[in-house]
């Protein structure tokens, strides 16, 4: 595609808004002693990508942040860019200093010849690490150095970065430009809501953003007439699969499905299941029958498939934006030869030019799903006064609590027995010693983090914490059998969920609170108050596709 544009006389930039970790086995399967998202960093390394921004999951865990840092930002040249977000680093001296993770601009000229200043915006992120800091959008725009970087012109500013194009602060960054450089276009490329969305803060801009998890390519494209005339813009919304890009009715590469394939795309292709076999990620851990639904159809969301390690990673709730499509939805079901359309995206922006979506879809049914679900069976009347273990992931501490808490409001039977009062996340402790990772054979888990089981005692009286299995039990398992007795020991079921713990210490106290490092996502110590970023001048140099500039 970057040849078909060259051939017009155009520029193609491609970029990247950030969230490259966490989310599915590639990424989070590492074994023991690694660092989440390293191997697949080195996959993403092969893309043409013009410039690049971080997102918050590079954020969560020093040793994620620290490998983008040696390993992957220098492998971009300048063009991997932190604006706002640093790094505190200790030199081989034992200095410490506290330098942007990447760069924290770029200017480079096109292949056109048009000029670029680049930006990498992160939103207002506060539970990034320890040693990690994101300085607010507001402070970045008064530092001496991003005033001197945008004080030249270029041909058109391209601001990437992982912060909503709507409701957040990019109207932050586009004013502090504005102010010095009233008609130079501006295109911006968000993200990290997840959705479909487009707006144009004056008629000389764009902000574009591409939905999730690799779903979507955002492909804008812009004209750049000369100051005082009109600029045309357009924006679509590329279905992320091998249709959509040879497809030649919609202009991308005009191939077919045996001249779509490219040396180097084949290559990527082969180190994927190279990465699944490294990684044991074809392990089945038994197989779901039917399918199952969260939403669509009020039910647990599972597809019939065997499930794997991989699968074990992959978690995906819809969210309002998808509700609005379906409930607003008032289109035909059927495309212009009469067959039925496929289920999908049916994105409505705030952009002219009619629906932004490439290809045309029904929208997937959505209802509202219950916070949690009960059954009668679960505690036999003739057991009521056993203790009961609820097992579940602190990420959810607050749920559980309040689904407790309405449960016995609304029981039809005293409880005041077993459940005297409403509890508090202070009534939670940790339960046993087991982290997801010597469960999954990973180190990994939400977010590429290891967790430990917290429970809640809400019936009878009572009792020690058993013990479970500990680290040196919860070696892998060398075949499924194996696999299944492991998990069956460690009372690791479906619904159970579990939580982190700092590591080397496990907390062991009965009805402990939950840490407050543990609520904010670090995993060594109570957050140090926030620092600006360094301002240093001299770090300078610094998925979408970008515009397609004519």
């Amino acid at each position: 595609m970057k040849e078909l544009a060259a051939a017009r006389g155009a520029d193609l930039l491609v970029v990247d808004s950030g969230d490259m970790h966490d989310g599915n086995g590639l990424s989070d399967g590492f074994p023991e002693g690694g660092v989440d998202g390293h191997e697949t960093n080195k996959i993403f390394a092969r893309m043409p990508y013009d410039a690049l921004a971080i997102g918050n999951h590079e954020l969560y865990k020093y040793p994620i942040t620290l490998d983008v840092y040696k390993n992957f930002a220098p492998k971009w040249k300048g063009r991997y860019l932190t604006s706002n977000v640093n790094i505190t680093m200790v030199s081989p001296s034992g200095q410490v200093t506290n330098v942007p993770v990447g760069e924290r601009y770029a200017k480079f000229t096109t292949s056109q010849g048009r000029k670029v200043t680049a930006l990498g915006v992160l939103f207002n992120f506060v539970n990034y690490a320890r040693n990690t800091t994101v300085q607010e959008p507001e402070l970045l725009v008064a530092e001496k150095w991003f005033q001197d970087v945008i004080e030249e012109e270029p041909d058109f500013f391209l601001l990437l970065g992982h912060m909503a194009v709507y409701e957040d602060n990019w109207p932050v960054v586009f004013a502090a430009i504005r102010e010095r450089h009233p008609q130079t276009p501006i295109f911006i490329f968000g993200g990290h809501t997840h959705i479909r969305d487009c707006v144009m803060l004056d008629d000389r801009s764009m902000a574009l953003e591409s939905g999730r998890y690799m779903e979507t390519v955002g492909w804008m494209s812009a004209t750049l007439p000369s100051k005082g005339k009109d600029m045309k813009f357009s924006r679509r919304y590329l279905d992320n699969n091998r249709v959509t890009y040879q497809a030649s009715i919609n202009y991308h590469t005009n191939t077919t499905a045996t001249t779509f394939d490219t040396p180097g795309g084949l290559a990527i292709t082969r180190s994927l299941y190279d990465l699944v076999a490294k990684f044991n990620l074809g392990t089945t851990f038994g197989v779901v029958p039917q399918d199952y639904y969260l939403d669509r159809l009020n039910e647990f969301g599972a597809y019939s498939q065997s499930v794997t390690d991989d699968d074990a990673f992959v978690a995906s709730r819809y969210n309002a934006w998808r509700k609005k499509q379906y409930e607003s939805f008032s289109g035909s079901l059927v495309d212009s030869e009469g067959k039925p359309l496929t289920l999908g995206y049916v994105t409505t922006d705030q952009c002219p030019g009619g629906p932004g979506d490439d290809t045309p879809h029904r929208p997937i049914p959505i209802f509202d799903a219950p916070g949690y679900v009960g059954h009668s069976n679960v505690i036999p009347s003739a057991a009521k006064q056993t203790m009961v273990d609820v097992i579940f992931l602190n990420f959810f501490l607050a749920d559980i609590v309040k689904a407790a808490n309405e449960l016995r409001a609304e029981a039809h039977w005293d409880v005041s027995r077993w459940m005297p009062r409403n509890i508090t996340v202070e009534d939670a402790a940790v339960y046993g010693d087991l982290e997801s990772n010597q469960v999954f054979g990973k180190s990994g888990g939400m977010r590429g983090l290891r967790y430990l089981c917290l429970t809640l005692k809400l019936f009878g009286k009572e009792k020690a914490f058993p013990r479970l299995p500990t680290a040196r039990d919860q070696l892998r398992p060398t075949n499924t059998t194996d696999q299944k007795r492991k998990l069956r020991n460690c009372k690791l079921e479906l619904g159970d969920i579990m939580v982190r713990s700092k590591p080397g210490q496990v907390k062991q106290s009965k009805w402990a609170s939950v840490p407050a490092a543990e609520k904010t996502g670090d995993t060594r110590a109570p957050r140090p108050s926030a620092v600006k970023a360094n301002n240093d001048p001299a770090r300078n140099g610094a998925t979408h596709m970008s515009p397609l500039i004519q």
